[in-house]
Formats: structure tokens, C-alpha cells, sequence
């Protein structure tokens, strides 16, 4: 779920509040598993170059999905 942008103090002053690991990690079990499908992306290079190439195949995967007609969503 994208947040939209907004000022520092109020995206601090929510992320103290309203965010807690508990109610993140409860949403993010429900959403997982109501996936029908799941894809893990990973890379054997801890580097930037890695990270790059992963984030290229990453897009490459989404855009043929979406050539498809495959809905798709991704969870960092």
C-alpha cells in the first residue's frame, strides 16, 4: 500500500502513532495469503550493482505480467 507524499513532521508524527510492527505484520500475513500467487526476487551480490539488476528484473517481470493482462502487486 503506497503512502502519499506529505510534510516530514506529519509523515514522523504518523509513523510514531499509527504504524506499529504488530498491526504491520498482521496486514502483511493477510495480503500474503490472499495471494494466489508469490514471487521472491533476491540476489547473491550484496551491492549496489546487485541491487540494480535485481530491481531491472523486478520491472522486466511486472511489465511482461502487465503485457498479459496478469494483476500484480509487490510487497517490499
Amino acid at each position: 500500500m503506497a503512502m502519499p507524499a506529505m510534510p516530514q513532521f506529519i509523515g514522523r508524527l504518523l509513523m510514531k502513532t499509527s504504524f506499529k510492527p504488530a498491526i504491520q505484520n498482521k496486514t502483511d500475513i493477510k495480503n500474503i495469503h490472499s495471494a494466489s500467487h508469490l514471487i521472491l526476487f533476491t540476489t547473491k551480490q550484496k551491492s549496489p550493482e546487485g541491487w540494480i539488476e535485481t530491481g531491472r528484473l523486478l520491472e522486466r517481470f511486472l511489465l511482461k505480467t502487465t503485457e498479459l493482462g496478469i494483476a500484480n502487486a509487490y510487497h517490499n
